[in-house]
């Protein structure tokens, strides 16, 4: 009996930090996304700046 219910806790307390991974991993992720889309600006001015100045 003891046994049992230590596996459903154990097997809850595994499941919870899952969640706890996932919701982390997404936030990291999402904070990947947010970066790249910041560099990615970044480098589209650079890039426009070079274009206008190659234009003069």
């Amino acid at each position: 009996m003891f046994f049992c219910l230590n596996l459903i806790a154990l097997t809850i307390f595994s499941g919870k930090v899952m969640q706890f991974n996932n919701v982390l991993t997404m936030n990291l992720f999402r904070l990947f996304l947010k970066l790249n889309s910041i560099l990615e600006k970044i480098f589209l001015i650079k890039l426009i700046k070079k274009f206008v100045q190659t234009k003069k």
